[in-house]
């Protein structure tokens, strides 16, 4: 078996409450395999969108280790960290957060360029398969909400991410366009051997991912 992207070790995450210590994430460890998508479900305010951060390497966990693509992330110093973040890791969230001033390929092209990477042909073709070909000079204003999240995954997967990281992807879209959303991600997953982690409330695509977790209480489990 190939090497986890992403394995977490006895996280915890503790914020200061007045007199008091909120413990966020208790003790949690998860791991993920190439191929692998899995969600984490649970009630408002139990630590998805934090752990889901710390995955990210975006939060510092209180205590334990991060480890992605075999290195521990809190070992590295903060430009190799943020180096790790535009080279291995994929960012979706619920909101699109495009660039307004820019057209719907070039959205993709600035993150390369950040990345020192430079192949417009490689964003105008995945724009094309997520359907947006004919969106590819399009300003955000001019794009329905669906289009939007598509272009927010094809920004997460265009300098071809190990992990995929969505928040809440299809919290602003209607069902049918929720499930169409989650296919892509599933897909880019599957046929690609990446791995994706979705929080989520949306229980009508959890058929769609390989294993779904539970947070309640500051712990994680796996339900299936």
């Amino acid at each position: 078996m190939s090497a986890p992207i992403l394995t977490l070790e006895h996280i915890t995450k503790d914020y200061p409450d007045g007199d008091q210590i909120n413990h966020i994430l208790k003790d949690v460890s998860f791991t993920i395999q190439p191929g692998e998508f899995s969600a984490i479900v649970g009630p408002s305010g139990v630590g998805k969108s934090t752990l889901l951060t710390i995955m990210g390497a975006l939060l510092q966990p209180t205590a334990g280790r991060v480890i992605l693509a075999v290195q521990e992330l809190a070992t590295l110093n903060r430009n190799r960290q943020t180096q790790i973040r535009r080279e291995s890791i994929g960012f979706i969230f619920q909101s699109s957060e495009l660039i307004p001033y820019l057209m719907v390929t070039q959205q993709l092209t600035f993150l390369q360029k950040i990345a020192r990477r430079r192949d417009q042909s490689a964003a105008e073709q995945l724009l094309t398969q997520l359907g947006l070909g004919h969106r590819l000079h399009s300003y955000p204003a001019m794009l329905s909400g669906g289009e939007k999240q598509r272009v927010t995954i094809a920004r997460a997967l265009i300098n071809q991410p190990a992990l995929i990281l969505a928040d809440e992807p299809t919290a602003s879209l209607d069902a049918q366009r929720g499930r169409e959303i989650v296919h892509l991600i599933r897909d880019a997953v599957h046929e690609q051997k990446r791995a994706a982690v979705m929080v989520t409330h949306d229980e009508r695509v959890l058929d769609l991912v390989d294993h779904v977790w539970r947070i309640e209480d500051g712990q994680l489990r796996q339900t299936t």
